[in-house]
């Protein structure tokens, strides 16, 4: 039989797999929707209504699942270093079911990330020791773990504040873009001089943004990592060894934190992910998630005490951890070598407005290796453009593969062009991620 560590780790592997079937299941239904539509010159159907869409969400919870038990048999950071195996899975599956290609890059990221995901296993924490409701609670009587956690309270809430400053300046600074668009357009042949005086340390904090967004979710993730065994845990013993761990308020008190921290840790994401190039989210989320998911372990359950691993043991662990985030960034970065240029047609660029003014006035940006994002299309090379239902002020967003992000203002009686062209009365702008 098993041990108990070698099961939670199987689990995990597979249910990495089963995620990213659902995953990609669901982006080839968003494809397929986006593609009917545009033949069809309509907008897509809401992806609720897709069963492709709903099939690939049962398999990507399901995966999930697996997961979340998985923690309930291994040590939580010999978990946590088997996540890059997700992306290695995602990586194959995305060009088995949407044709996707694989590069030298591709095949590079896989063999760091299994050799990485091997040497964690063979060195990490082997423990089977299993937790219930009042194990746990000894594990909150450590000064260190409160000492931490107070740090990570702390830090959380000086970058939430650093956000939303930054947030108030984008959104002045976009205002007076908008004004100063506006008034170029109701006088066009008159010129306008007035250029919108901004700080320079402005485009320093926009370009921080998202990088402090993944900073909050991986904080944040890696207490969700906690909760998250201990639920698990405590499940087990309740499910499997018919001890109820249910009579004890505090367990529940544990459960609906868990519930908190990890929506908080995905509206992060997703908040990063709508505000710059998914290559570079994905792996830098993934890298604070870890990071911040091992201390956890090591800080409440002792993952890395002196009497769970050596000297040589975490060391070679954590080589195994740096082969993974390497790999890592081999997968995702291949991309980025690929990733279409910016088109030089200067009826895409935006209507009397500077390069750096365009900087400064994003769309929304919805990553197009994002599963939740219909108006990403990337089955069909060339400029195929569909209307997107994430639209503002009377807007609809279109796409293309060939020419990267692209919107064209379509007033909202439904007047003015809505050709691909960017040509028409309506104005057009690129977004380069």
């Amino acid at each position: 039989m098993l041990p108990s560590w070698a099961i939670g780790v199987v689990l995990s592997a597979v249910g990495s797999i089963i995620l990213n079937v659902g995953h990609n299941l669901m982006k080839a239904a968003h494809m397929a929707n986006v593609l009917a539509a545009a033949a069809a010159d309509q907008r897509p159907v809401l992806y609720l209504r897709l069963p492709r869409w709903w099939a690939g969400m049962a398999l990507f919870l399901a995966g999930n699942a697996l997961d979340f038990v998985a923690l309930s048999f291994a040590a939580q950071s010999l978990i946590a270093a088997l996540g890059g195996i997700s992306l290695v899975s995602n990586v194959l599956l995305a060009s088995i079911i949407n044709g996707e290609t694989l590069s030298v890059l591709d095949g590079v990221g896989t063999v760091l990330v299994i050799s990485g995901a091997i040497l964690a296993v063979l060195f990490g924490n082997r423990n089977d020791k299993d937790y219930d409701a009042d194990s746990l609670l000894d594990l909150f009587d450590s000064l260190i773990l409160w000492i931490y956690w107070a740090a990570v309270i702390g830090a959380v809430t000086v970058l939430a504040f650093v956000v939303l400053r930054i947030r108030d300046r984008k959104a002045a600074r976009e205002a007076a873009i908008r004004q100063q668009r506006l008034n170029r357009a109701a006088a066009p042949d008159e010129g306008c001089d007035d250029d919108v005086n901004v700080d320079a340390g402005d485009d320093w904090g926009i370009t921080l943004l998202p990088l402090l967004h993944i900073c909050i979710g991986g904080l944040v993730g890696g207490q969700t990592a906690i909760g998250a065994k201990a639920s698990s845990e405590m499940l087990a013993a309740t499910v499997i060894r018919g001890d109820s761990q249910l009579t004890q308020p505090w367990v529940y008190a544990i459960v609906g934190v868990t519930a908190i921290t990890a929506l908080t840790q995905l509206h992060q994401f997703q908040l990063a992910l709508s505000l710059a190039d998914s290559l570079f989210v994905v792996p830098t989320y993934y890298v604070v998630w870890t990071v911040f998911t091992l201390i956890s372990a090591g800080i409440f359950y002792g993952d890395f005490d002196s009497d769970q691993l050596d000297a040589s043991q975490l060391a070679v662990f954590a080589v195994g951890i740096m082969l993974t985030f390497a790999g890592v960034y081999a997968i995702c970065h291949r991309l980025r070598a690929s990733a279409p240029a910016a088109p030089s047609d200067p009826e895409l660029e935006p209507v009397g407005a500077s390069d750096s003014e365009s900087s400064l006035y994003p769309v929304l940006i919805h990553p197009i290796d994002a599963p939740s994002s219909p108006c990403a299309s990337t089955a069909t090379p060339g400029a195929v453009f569909v209307p997107c239902p994430f639209s503002s002020d009377g807007e609809i967003r279109y796409s293309s593969e060939k020419d990267g992000w692209y919107s064209e203002s379509i007033p909202a009686s439904g007047s003015g062009s809505e050709s691909g062209s960017g040509s028409g009365s309506g104005s057009s702008s690129l977004v380069t991620l």
